[in-house]
């Protein structure tokens, strides 16, 4: 063997005379002295990075509070890969961000955050923020198939500190919910469950379900309205069902998700007894159809057993078909008349907005409601009508007390019916308390209604207050210049879209001509304020109003507002 030829010049003495056997020895020994030495070398130059990177710009100027903030926008309030990706930009960072249990605490839990932690795929990265987090209760956000990982020895010492989870089991990979109910949540305070229920493996003896599995729930959210309602119990303050279709991915494709557990009266009373206390309670697509419940009689109303009364409710929330909503509201509203805020989403007509309310059982916040906002055809992709009603609380702040949404478009062949309109929703509020009165329609109106403002007006004669956003006031003024027509009418407010010079004249014609009027009668306005617009595309701006009018008005009304025209949608 040519030693000789394999090692530098300098060291070819080293070997001479030895044998194979000796060389060998001999350059492994100085391999290891070589190589420790490189070692060392990288190990300064990884220091001498670290200092470096250290007294770099962005950790120089701001202190760590900061950047633990950019952080936490940067990485687990994006995704739990980014959380995990900015371990490893720098020495620095890591130590920062290992150091932070906020930090962790954010990567375990954000609700409005996907993807959702997948514990399968890295569980030792979960297990480390669950170390990292504080030493406090837990939320948890995570998909189905990270049960299996919480059932591990490495994952049930965790289960006593979860106070809320999220858990989402819609996808494919989820769909095996039977290792959830293999696992002890003692503490769980705040549940939600996303499923496809109708593809969900559950186990053989779901119907044995009951509220000691849960002692301590506050909070369920639910998209199913079978075995997850077998957990509320007395302890329970918010309740919401959401059996609305959403999208998820099945064997097939995209599919819409449907509840099949079918929720008779009889068992939706049932659970709301069980559980007195109820403060939050939505109901999203999941209310009985009074024609195929057994507990509908004839007329569609159904009969349900005696529950409590539910009078520490301080927000419902309702979103389902008018029939189902109407059939469910009569017998609800003799256990929950105290409820501070009613929200309705519906497909009701513009001329009965309201229909959905019952006509005997009332709520009692309904008769302090001073204000009311209604709106009609609005542009809008969701819902096209919204009714508001308001009251002023203790202080004067005013407060929402019922909001109706409807879907339900009038056809494009169908003018706006004024008197339909508002005789449909006159009825609900007392005629003595509603004070303020806002009315948009999105929609033109034909002329020569003049006389359904006349009835609104006899109807509501407190009204103090009024806002008109339409395509047209005259019919409004029309009606004010009449006898016995808004007696009380202190403040008025209109936007008003203008299509021409001809209507312009007419419009203010004919504003001016009823208020003095209304000024001879001794029925002067305190203030009026007065928008023109004109919808984009459809014509010049007009020229502010005529000095002649404007000085008319000044003359009959104690404060003026006039803005310049502008365009508008």
């Amino acid at each position: 063997m040519d030693v000789e030829h394999s090692v530098a010049v300098e060291g070819r003495a080293s070997f001479s005379g030895l044998t194979p056997a000796e060389v060998r020895q001999l350059t492994s020994k100085m391999l290891q002295e070589d190589e420790s030495k490189i070692n060392a070398i990288r190990d300064h130059m990884l220091q001498l990075k670290r200092t470096r990177n250290s007294v770099a710009l962005i950790n120089a100027k701001l202190p760590p509070e900061i950047l633990t903030m950019v952080f936490r926008l940067a990485g687990p309030w994006t995704s739990p890969q980014a959380a995990i990706r900015l371990t490893h930009v720098s020495h620095a960072w890591r130590e920062i961000i290992h150091e932070t249990p906020i930090f962790w605490k954010d990567f375990l839990y954000l609700p409005d955050r996907k993807p959702y932690i997948r514990f399968m795929n890295h569980p030792s990265v979960v297990f480390d923020a669950l170390a990292r987090a504080p030493p406090t209760p837990i939320a948890l956000a995570m998909h189905g198939d990270s049960l299996l990982a919480l059932r591990t020895p490495a994952g049930e010492p965790y289960l006593s500190r979860i106070r809320s989870l999220y858990l989402d089991c819609r996808a494919v990979r989820d769909r095996d919910m039977r290792p959830f109910f293999e696992l002890n949540f003692p503490s769980v305070q705040t549940l939600r469950i996303e499923l496809h229920c109708a593809l969900t493996a559950l186990p053989a003896n779901i119907s044995a379900e009951s509220p000691a599995r849960f002692p301590k729930l506050i909070s369920l959210g639910t998209s199913c309205a079978g075995f997850p309602l077998a957990w509320v119990g007395p302890s329970l303050r918010m309740l919401d069902i959401s059996c609305k279709g959403k999208e998820t991915q099945t064997d097939f494709g995209m599919r819409k998700m449907h509840c099949k557990c079918y929720l008779s009266v009889s068992k939706l009373f049932g659970t709301l007894g069980r559980c007195p206390d109820l403060e939050y309670l939505s109901l999203n697509t999941c209310l009985p159809s009074p024609h195929r419940d057994p507990d509908a009689n004839s007329s569609g109303l159904a009969h349900h057993p005696p529950s409590p009364r539910l009078d520490r409710l301080v927000l419902v929330r309702i979103a389902d078909r008018l029939d189902r909503v109407r059939a469910f509201s009569e017998p609800f509203m003799t256990i929950a008349q105290r409820v501070k805020e009613l929200v309705i989403c519906t497909k009701s007509p513009y001329d009965d907005l309201l229909g959905s309310l019952p006509a005997a059982n009332r709520l009692e916040s309904i008769s302090v409601i001073d204000q009311v906002r209604i709106t009609v055809c609005r542009p809008a992709p969701d819902f096209v009508h919204v009714v508001q009603g308001l009251a002023k609380d203790a202080d004067g702040a005013s407060r929402t007390v019922l909001k109706v949404h409807s879907n339900a478009a009038v056809p494009c062949n169908s003018d706006l019916d004024l008197q339909r309109l508002f005789r449909g929703f006159a009825p609900t509020f007392l005629p003595t308390v509603l004070a303020d009165l806002g009315v948009t329609l999105g929609k033109p109106v034909p002329s020569g209604q003049s006389e359904a403002w006349v009835w609104l007006f006899r109807h509501f004669p407190k009204i103090e207050h009024l806002s008109l956003d339409s395509a047209s006031s005259r019919d409004l003024f029309a009606a004010l210049a009449q006898e016995d027509v808004a007696p009380a009418l202190r403040n008025l407010k209109l936007s008003v879209v203008l299509t021409g010079a001809e209507d312009w004249v007419a419009e203010y014609e004919e504003a001016v001509s009823a208020l003095e009027t209304r000024a001879s009668r001794g029925l002067a306005l305190g203030s009026l304020r007065y928008r023109p617009k004109v919808k984009r595309g459809t014509g010049e701006l007009p020229p502010p109003m005529p000095t002649s009018y404007f000085q008319r008005m000044q003359a009959v009304v104690g404060q003026v507002t006039m803005s310049a025209p502008y365009y508008t949608h």
